[in-house]
């Protein structure tokens, strides 16, 4: 039982810096996830049992310490998405941490969620916060719509040129932008 749980925890391991990174399966050099999945994936080319066993078994326990210490993280595609979700409206450089492949961004052209809480700003415009804690600003006037208040629906879709727009409530879309 153990050996089997054993090969099951590597196997998943091994896969996760790939498939988290967005690194192609040949790419081991951009993205090898370190000297202690090295040291894991050295282990499968260890041929006698025991031998690669008390490999796996120290190889492991640097694993293990690595995470402990914050040295080395280990994400699966839903930790992946749920973080690609709550950056959704900033810009960030596209270093493939959380994926970033044509697949991925068209994900993410829109989210739909729900406001938490809404004040006013100057000149008609609005702040926002909705559900994930993330805060949205109008940047355009907004004579035209009810004012946002807290339970209303909210979906903000990526425009052209770093633009966004948000629909509250079914209302035609206003300007704007991310501030935290």
């Amino acid at each position: 039982m153990a050996k089997s749980m054993a090969g099951l925890f590597i196997s998943v391991v091994l896969m996760s810096p790939s498939a988290a990174f967005g690194a192609a399966p040949n790419d081991n050099k951009a993205h090898s996830g370190g000297p202690a999945v090295e040291a894991l994936a050295a282990c499968r080319l260890v041929a006698d049992n025991a031998a690669r066993l008390a490999c796996y078994d120290q190889a492991s326990a640097r694993f293990s310490e690595a995470m402990s210490k914050g040295e080395l993280v280990v994400m699966d595609q839903q930790d992946i998405r749920r973080t690609r979700r709550s950056l959704f409206g900033f810009t960030l450089p596209r270093i493939g941490l959380f994926g970033g492949g044509d697949k991925e961004d068209a994900d993410q052209e829109e989210i739909e969620t729900t406001i938490t809480a809404a004040s006013g700003l100057a000149y008609d415009k609005y702040r926002i916060r909705i559900e994930d804690g993330a805060v949205w600003e109008t940047t355009e006037a907004a004579p035209g719509i009810d004012p946002p208040r807290a339970g209303q629906k909210i979906k903000i879709k990526r425009g052209a040129l770093g633009n966004y727009f948000l629909r509250i409530d079914g209302q035609k879309g206003i300007r704007g932008r991310r501030t935290g």
